[in-house]
């Protein structure tokens, strides 16, 4: 299943604006095959190193940072079956996050 499937076969729809934002952030990413949790993540990461260098302070902002928050909510939630690999993906959640941050120009 691909990341795109999962997010549409959520029982939970978000509001249509960061639905939309959702589907973008998912075909900005790269389809590799990868389980959900895993392509949550690149997603997340990639939509946040976007918004990192682009810094919008406008409401637009807020929601792709909404959007980013929606992605690493979807890490977790798509890996509750697999529960042994909660604390990996979350150390690597982590360090991706630093790593973004520590690449933006001061």
């Amino acid at each position: 299943m691909t990341l795109g499937e999962w997010i549409d076969r959520r029982e939970l729809v978000p509001p249509r604006a960061l639905t939309e934002r959702l589907r973008e952030a998912v075909a900005a990413a790269p389809e590799t095959g990868q389980p959900v949790p895993d392509a949550a993540l690149e997603a997340a990461i990639i939509l946040l190193n976007s918004l990192l260098r682009g810094a919008d302070p406008s409401r637009s902002g807020a929601l792709g940072l909404l959007t980013a928050d929606a992605l690493m909510t979807y890490v977790f939630e798509s890996a509750a079956d697999e529960p042994e690999r909660l604390e990996a993906l979350g150390a690597e959640a982590m360090r991706r996050i630093a790593a973004a941050a520590a690449a933006v120009p001061r």
